[in-house]
């Protein structure tokens, strides 16, 4: 009698130990699942990323270089202008020598007026030379971020 209970004490210990592997396999199983979903959500938030991060330098790269070509439009215009200036310059100095007074007023004004548009010109281009120096960092920061 004495041994069959200790074989029932046995089959039982042996019956809560499957219950309890079973119970750990199911956990591990459940774990492991959520590991592969968080795996994959992960994946798949890089890869967002990744395309925000080309997109996001595409476009500051397009606005790059449309300001470059921006500036060069404006570097070009400037020196039409100090050219021009430079001839009313020449021109006025020749109506001087010449005691054309009065045309040589004249072409005073236009001087001053191309001087005038001159540092228009140049004001534009500083103020696009600062646009571009912020979207270049603003793209800097893109990439430091994304890094």
């Amino acid at each position: 009698e004495r041994k069959r209970e200790i074989e029932l004490e046995l089959i039982s210990r042996e019956e809560e130990h499957s219950r309890a592997i079973l119970a750990m396999q199911r956990v591990l199983a459940d774990m492991t699942d959520q590991k592969d979903g968080k795996e994959e959500e992960l994946r798949s938030e890089i890869g967002t990323l990744k395309a925000a991060q080309a997109t996001a330098e595409a476009e500051s790269q397009t606005r790059i270089d449309e300001y470059k070509k921006v500036m060069q439009e404006l570097k070009h215009k400037l020196s039409k202008i100090e050219l021009e200036r430079d001839n009313l310059l020449s021109q006025a100095e020749k109506i001087h020598s010449n005691t054309f007074e009065d045309q040589f007023n004249s072409l005073k004004q236009e001087m001053k007026l191309s001087q005038a548009a001159k540092e228009v010109m140049e004001r534009r281009l500083g103020e696009m030379d600062t646009q571009l120096r912020a979207a270049s960092d603003e793209n800097q920061k893109l990439k430091d971020e994304l890094a």
